[in-house]
């Protein structure tokens, strides 16, 4: 039985279990996807010298690399594509490569290497043979770098092995690797030969491998060719092991859109780095992603792109986050999880299983794109990161001394100021890695500032890295008052209106930088989608990155979770401190929904910042306080999800900042006869910037079942902490639930 004859009844039987028969394909999109086979299998005389100048004028000057997505676009769509558009082009379904008149088995009897020394597809120094075996030596180095991959990848690092085929031309159960001219554009390239159905846990396939006959016609590669060869054995045998878990594990395949098969070819990029990290050919292909710094990780706009490559750093620092295992565990679960695309749902689940539940798919996306930020020229941020933490000291001498989180003038109350080293984990080789350029940041030098997301166009995609730098902030100007202190000692001190600043004991900066996020995707330019907050499940993810202006080589590192319910103000108190703050954002999302059309869409990044302003004397040393719980009375019948909240305020002190970051609720809620009903414990929603935290009561017992109508009697207490040290407010109230 012939490979074409497998392809085509394999072909016509999983398209019709998928459904496909009933989509159709533009003709746009049908061309893209034969242009793209016919220059993959060689047929490229036949192309229009459009598309041929297309593909010579891609972006970067690295070659394409691997072209096994074209081969596998052309696979999967194969039943949709107009028979008449193939014949007119004279399309050929691809055979195996034939004229390859010599072979060799390597020592493992794993491989075949099928191989010539003449004609067009004759090998790399066909005459060269040191080992006077009559082999030349560029087939004895590839068979014992196959033997080494498969060796690794299987034996090792505990991946399966591909499918056998055992049927003819390949004539026995050894995987069969070719060699040919694949010109200076491709490395090589894994075909999918015969596909298994296995209903719902998805598709499989045996291959086989297509490798650059003459390596040194690759970029970079003259005069070192068999480093090409190692790192694309590593990176074509993955695809054929990958094949042998999901060979669907690509998204877009049903739509016009270029089928991004983006998680492929960046976990066998990361693989060629794997096992051998000596080489570095990932390097050159990380200026394509961080050039493009905004686009959704899951990009891959055609066959020319390079972006899924570069995209290999994100398999790199999963991989040096969580250990190298993850990389294997998530293809793993894409193969469990059934056809089709796997890989942001499977993804988000081993990270959470990794860290331990400390984790989010959208907390190591935030994470990642720190790193990516701290790269290149910008790498020593990451080995001397440091913060400022303010002591108080009960005997006014350190080490007797509480760390406190507020970060305010030392003039209020603080004995200490201490500079805390913070070391970042960051990508091993970042000083060779390129930096997001200038350009991807909106860098702003004048206030205020009014900038409509619908105008920005670094508004980040799902999945994404927006960037936005406010410089020049120790410059703005702010009001200022000047103390006498009786004892020369804050806080016995009076504000003075005195024309003679030389009395003064303590100038005090009054105003605080505020600046609001406007994060969304709304369509409106008006002024109220400043304040648009996205409704995304996993949130966005901030970090702000503060440059201190006394020793601009010393950071502050923040990171946080905006969601529909928190507050996107940040307010900086003495900014005069601070020459420039970066904040990183990543809006994400484990869906791929967001990603598919017609819902694709970039987020909306807007920003309005105030040149300056006096406190809000509302905001300022307000006291602890159990604010009174809601609904109450309780109507289960006009509520959907009923429900009790319990808000309590923590104290703010004189720059209206709460005076503790992570305060403690509990709540105990007794029946009329004093018998105790549940406890609520922790915090469900917070507003730290205000000092307002609350947690809820779901109105059942501690058997977990619907508590009945009545009065009941909730005892509220805030404390300081989780350990319960210091009961800064508590308070009784009664709960009418009427059912």
């Amino acid at each position: 039985m012939t490979r074409t004859i497998i392809l085509t009844l394999v072909l016509t039987a999983v398209c019709f279990s998928f459904g496909w028969a009933d989509d159709e394909l533009s003709e746009e999109r049908q061309l893209e996807i034969i242009y793209n086979y016919m220059l993959v299998s060689r047929q490229a005389d036949g192309l229009p010298a459009k598309s041929l100048a297309e593909f010579d004028d891609a972006t970067y000057d690295r070659p394409v690399k691997c072209g096994t997505p074209a081969i596998l676009d052309f696979v999967f769509n194969y039943d949709r594509l107009d028979r008449s558009l193939l014949k007119s082009l004279g399309v050929e379904l691809a055979q195996r490569p034939t004229g390859l008149s010599d072979s060799l088995d390597t020592p493992s009897d794993i491989f075949r290497i099928h191989y010539t020394t003449e004609g067009r597809d004759a090998i790399y120094q066909p005459n060269v043979d040191n080992n006077s075996n009559g082999i030349p030596d560029m087939i004895d180095r590839t068979a014992e770098i196959m033997d080494s991959v498969y060796s690794y990848i299987v034996d090792t690092l505990g991946y399966p092995p591909p499918p056998q085929d055992g049927y003819e031309p390949g004539g026995d159960e050894k995987y069969d690797v070719y060699l040919i001219d694949l010109g200076a554009a491709f490395y090589g390239q894994t075909w999918a030969d015969s596909l298994s159905y296995h209903g719902l846990q998805g598709v499989t396939a045996t291959s086989y491998l297509e490798l650059n006959a003459d390596p040194s016609q690759l970029y970079g590669y003259e005069d070192n060719p068999l480093d090409a060869i190692r790192v694309t054995c590593a990176h074509e045998f993955f695809h054929s092991v990958q094949f042998g878990i999901d060979v669907t594990e690509a998204e877009g395949v049903l739509g016009d859109d270029f089928a991004r098969r983006y998680w492929m070819e960046m976990s066998a990029v990361w693989m060629e780095e794997e096992q051998y990290d000596e080489i570095d050919d990932y390097l050159g292909y990380l200026k394509s992603f961080f050039d493009a710094s905004t686009a959704s990780l899951q990009r891959f706009n055609s066959l020319v792109d390079q972006y899924p490559y570069g995209a290999s750093v994100f398999a790199i620092y999963l991989s040096q986050k969580f250990g190298r295992d993850i990389i294997k565990d998530i293809w793993m679960r894409c193969g469990s999880m059934g056809r089709g695309p796997s890989f942001l749902e499977a993804a988000s689940l081993l990270i959470d299983s990794a860290s331990g539940g400390t984790m989010t798919w959208s907390s190591a996306l935030q994470e990642f794109g720190f790193w990516m930020y701290l790269t290149g020229e910008r790498s020593d941020l990451n080995i001397h990161g440091s913060r400022l933490s303010f002591w108080e000291c009960t005997d006014g001498a350190f080490p007797a001394c509480n760390d406190s989180a507020l970060v305010v003038d030392t003039s209020l109350g603080y004995d200490r100021v201490h500079l805390d080293t913070v070391y970042f984990e960051g990508f091993e080789e970042r000083l060779n890695y390129p930096m997001i350029p200038d350009e991807n940041f909106q860098t702003f030098r004048s206030y205020p500032v009014t900038m409509f997301g619908s105008s920005n166009p670094l508004s980040p995609e799902i999945n994404g890295l927006g960037f936005v730098k406010l410089e020049e902030v120790m410059n703005i100007a702010f009001d200022t008052t000047y103390w006498i202190c009786e004892d020369g000692a804050f806080p016995n001190c009076l504000d003075s209106s005195e024309s003679d600043q030389t009395v003064y004991d303590i100038m005090h900066v009054d105003s605080m930088f505020s600046f609001y996020l406007a994060l969304g995707d709304g369509p409106d330019d008006t002024a109220s989608s400043v304040y648009n907050i996205p409704t995304l499940a996993q949130g966005w993810g901030l970090t702000v990155i503060y440059q201190m202006d006394i020793n601009p080589d010393s950071f502050i590192v923040e990171t946080y979770t905006i969601r529909d319910d928190f507050s996107t103000l940040l307010a900086l108190p003495n900014p005069s401190d601070y020459r420039s703050l970066t904040m990183a954002l990543t809006p994400t999302s484990s869906s791929r929904a967001y990603y598919d059309e017609p819902t694709r869409r970039t987020m909306r990044l807007g920003l309005l910042v105030q040149e300056s302003g006096r406190l809000d004397s509302a905001l300022i040393n307000i006291p602890a306080a159990v604010l009174r719980p809601y609904p109450n009375p309780v109507v289960t019948m006009e509520m959907n999800d009923p429900r009790v909240t319990f808000r309590f305020q923590v104290p703010t002190d004189s720059t209206s900042f709460p005076v503790y970051d992570d305060p403690y609720l509990v709540v105990d809620v007794f029946n009329i006869a004093g018998e105790l009903v549940n406890t609520i414990e922790g915090i469900t929603w917070r507003d730290a910037r205000l000092g307002l935290f609350k947690n809820e009561w779901d109105l059942k017992n501690r058997s977990g079942r619907q508590i009945a109508s009545g009065v009941y009697i909730a005892y509220a207490r805030l404390f300081s902490d989780s350990r319960k040290g210091t009961l800064l407010a508590e308070d009784k109230s009664k709960i009418a639930v009427i059912r």
